[in-house]
């Protein structure tokens, strides 16, 4: 019996039996028999018909030395719960019981669907009370006093999944996941006894019942998406950290080589002194002018370049304090621009950390293309509002907030006007959060969109933090960075945490 046929079929049945009370236990050599009140639950151990099944036939009178054991622990007992473990084929029913001193007592009844190897073991808070079928191996040791491990996985294929089973995987590995994937969407495949066989095949009209391909698609595409998502953020966090700690090397060098303001203007006092004394310079020694301050009075020492005469260095110094004074100013522009693209970054991260789709991706990886960061023929994705923006609807207003720089822009520049108001956490990465109000609201209410804004900030693990907010007029595109803002004329609050999942409408 495959994964998802014992699955959705245990699913069936726990409709049926929770909480039924165990009247009576027959077995054999070939089935265990559970008597409940409606109906009688079976364990097959025929390795060809392996599996479980519920029915209102009594098929089995007889007793076995398992079967007597097994009644004197859980007859009476009511079944808490049924489950298979998840992408194994064992099947759990969990009881309670309580001993002779009033203890409750944890037992669990495991049906182990190991293909040729089955078993029923009953364990009782971690350790084994009866095993139906012994077991002492390299691997796995099955007997009473011993403490219970579960099997090795039963569905082995390259895949290392626990929900693509052996035919599935097979099939994949022959023609390839893109090959079938629209014949697995369109459902044309279904498995009976553990192979894939294409719709209709054999005169078959009718699909098996327990069609596992809908549960594979589901569970695969799930876990290749949550792999694609992990995989990309880590791909994108790595690119900008790449990139940070490149900026970080620049702004050292450019600290490190940009001129010493008090350097530059020694040059022009330098120029200032030798025009203002030109006339009276008579002192120097060791290649140096002896000349006073012009402002303080002090004597300072001016170096002589090429003999030249006071009124050529002065010059000299003038050109000097030039050159040296636009060489600083364009190292502050650049430190500016690289410091400036270090916080955008870090923004950045904080919002890849923070997505929770695939499809929010997109416009991240849209921006680094816009940025030159990576190759614009990766980024080629539909991007739609949903993945730009949350909405929250609180009646009297709603609330929009930005899933990441894109979404910034869109939220600020484009769902907004001029008198909604605007937030931002203050100092720290985060998103920008709209209010549009359709009614009067009251302090509470911008307390409220303030905690908003504090949820999806970098700040969101803390009790308390700064909000600045003001009216949307207010704010305006800095630079060419999609998402960085400067904001006048606004106020701070300091609030809690809101988290906006938990109360109004959202999508």
């Amino acid at each position: 019996m495959d994964y998802y046929t014992l699955r959705k079929l245990v699913l069936r049945i726990a409709e049926r039996i929770k909480g039924e009370r165990i009247l009576d236990i027959k077995g054999n050599n070939r089935l265990v028999e559970l008597k409940l009140k409606t109906a009688s639950l079976l364990f097959s151990f025929d390795p060809e018909k392996a599996g479980l099944f519920l029915t209102e036939r009594r098929l089995v009178e007889g007793e076995d030395h398992f079967s007597r054991s097994l009644k004197r622990f859980i007859k009476g007992l009511r079944i808490r719960d049924i489950s298979v473990v998840e992408g194994d084929r064992l099947v759990r029913l969990s009881f309670l019981r309580v001993d002779p001193l009033g203890r409750q007592k944890s037992l669990v009844l495991v049906y182990e669907i190991l293909g040729r190897f089955l078993n029923l073991i009953l364990i009782e808070e971690g350790i084994i009370k009866l095993a139906r079928r012994g077991m002492e191996t390299e691997n796995r040791v099955v007997v009473p006093g011993r403490k219970y491990f579960e099997p090795k996985r039963v569905f082995s294929n390259s895949f290392n999944l626990p929900f693509v089973n052996n035919a599935i995987a097979e099939e994949i590995n022959k023609r390839g996941l893109e090959a079938i994937k629209e014949e697995l969407f369109s459902s044309n495949f279904w498995v009976y006894d553990g192979k894939i066989y294409p719709y209709n095949v054999g005169g078959m009209a009718k699909r098996f019942e327990g069609d596992v391909l809908e549960h594979f698609l589901k569970d695969f595409l799930k876990y290749m998406e949550d792999r694609e998502l992990r995989d990309r953020k880590a791909g994108i966090i790595s690119l900008l950290k790449g990139r940070m700690k490149k900026l970080k090397s620049d702004v050292e060098k450019i600290s490190k080589n940009m001129p010493k303001e008090e350097e530059v203007e020694r040059y022009h006092l330098f120029g200032t002194a030798l025009l203002t004394y030109a006339n009276n310079v008579v002192e120097y020694t060791n290649g140096k002018y002896k000349l006073p301050n012009p402002y303080t009075g002090e004597i300072i020492e001016i170096p002589i370049v090429d003999d030249m005469d006071p009124v050529r260095l002065a010059n000299y110094y003038f050109t000097k304090h030039s050159t040296s004074k636009r060489s600083l100013e364009a190292a502050r522009k650049r430190l500016e621009e690289k410091r400036e693209e270090l916080g955008y970054l870090e923004d950045l991260i904080w919002q890849v950390e923070n997505v929770s789709s695939i499809q929010d991706i997109y416009p991240i990886e849209e921006i680094l293309g816009d940025l030159g960061l990576i190759k614009c023929s990766r980024v080629k994705r539909e991007v739609t509002p949903c993945s730009l923006y949350y909405t929250f609807d609180f009646g009297r207003y709603k609330v929009f907030v930005g899933k990441n720089s894109k979404g910034n822009d869109y939220v600020t520049f484009r769902l907004a006007v001029g008198e909604d108001l605007w937030f931002h956490v203050k100092d720290y990465p985060g998103a920008h959060v709209v209010m549009k109000c359709f009614d009067k609201v009251e302090e509470s209410d911008i307390e409220r969109v303030a905690g908003i804004a504090l949820y999806f900030s970098k700040l969101r693990d803390t009790l308390k933090g700064d909000v600045d907010y003001t009216f949307v007029k207010n704010v305006k595109r800095l630079g060419r960075i999609l998402g960085r803002v400067l904001y006048t004329d606004y106020k701070t609050l300091r609030v809690k945490v809101y988290n906006p999942f938990e109360g109004g409408d959202h999508d």
